[in-house]
């Protein structure tokens, strides 16, 4: 799923730059997608920490990008999709982490 949440923000960046009119945001968002084109290895695919961590400024531009826009299309949604495809994969990761400076399982018996 994840995957596919950054090959959707693929997708969504250009359109999402043009509607901004090319503005330093839409071009972050072009050379993010060249970034994540370019400097892709097979290797790199299996791991969402590798590229998830890499093409984030990606995923969020393209999630703050409506709040910017004053459109009132149905479709407002999308440009956040790839970031909640994203999220999921690094909070089941860090869940134990997270929990753990909690103190939540301490008082799982050893």
């Amino acid at each position: 799923m994840a995957v596919a949440g950054v090959l959707l923000a693929f997708a969504i960046a250009l359109p999402a730059a043009r509607r901004t009119g090319w503005s330093p945001t839409g071009w972050a968002m072009l050379l993010f997608v060249l970034l994540g084109v370019f400097m892709w290895r097979p290797g790199d695919w299996p791991e969402t920490s590798d590229y998830g961590r890499i093409l984030s400024p990606l995923l969020i531009l393209l999630a703050v990008e409506p709040l910017a826009s004053r459109s009132t299309s149905r479709l407002k949604w999308l440009p956040v999709a790839p970031l909640c495809m994203l999220a999921p994969r690094c909070a089941i990761q860090l869940a134990p982490q997270v929990l753990s400076l909690l103190g939540a399982t301490a008082w799982i018996p050893r």
